[in-house]
């Protein structure tokens, strides 16, 4: 009986520690959707979560992008991960297009189709407004994206597999 209790209390105690700050620290990476305010997470949790900037931070930080699409892929989810700036990047989609007689950074065409439709996700927390007193989160969020999105062009066959 003893036991019984102490494991009930130890399962409380590390759900009231999970959830003090809202997110959970168990690497749930939150999105939403384009335009839209919905939050979802590349674990598909039917639960309510609220955003929090710090531990969105430590999860992308720390985040294993192989096994978070691995995940993603087996829920049927093949969205491409786009960031906000000025507008959506979607990094490792990206490059130098011919624009009206010169250059600018953009979707590179092969790519376009992938992502047509708001058929993409959007990493939560990041902004072309930056707080300069907050840590990295739009950095850290780029590189999560950049591996994201490449990865899943290697595992959808549109470019040819690299050893990571």
């Amino acid at each position: 009986m003893k036991k019984i209790a102490i494991l009930v209390l130890y399962v409380f105690q590390t759900f009231i520690i999970s959830n003090v700050n809202g997110q959970n620290r168990e690497n749930y990476i939150v999105f939403h959707k384009p335009y839209k305010v919905n939050l979802e997470t590349n674990h598909y949790t039917t639960d309510k979560i609220r955003f929090d900037y710090n531990t969105q931070y430590l999860n992308l930080k720390t985040a294993n992008v192989e096994n978070d699409l691995m995940i993603a892929m087996k829920h049927n989810d093949y969205r491409f991960i786009a960031i906000s700036g000025n507008s959506y990047l979607w990094p490792g989609l990206m490059g130098y297009i011919k624009y009206r007689g010169g250059k600018a950074f953009g979707v590179l065409k092969q790519y376009e189709k992938y992502i047509a439709k708001d058929n993409y996700k959007v990493i939560m927390g990041t902004s072309d407004e930056l707080d300069e007193s907050q840590l990295d989160l739009q950095g850290e969020a780029f590189k999560y994206a950049e591996k994201y999105n490449k990865l899943l062009l290697e595992k959808q066959g549109y470019i040819a597999a690299k050893h990571h």
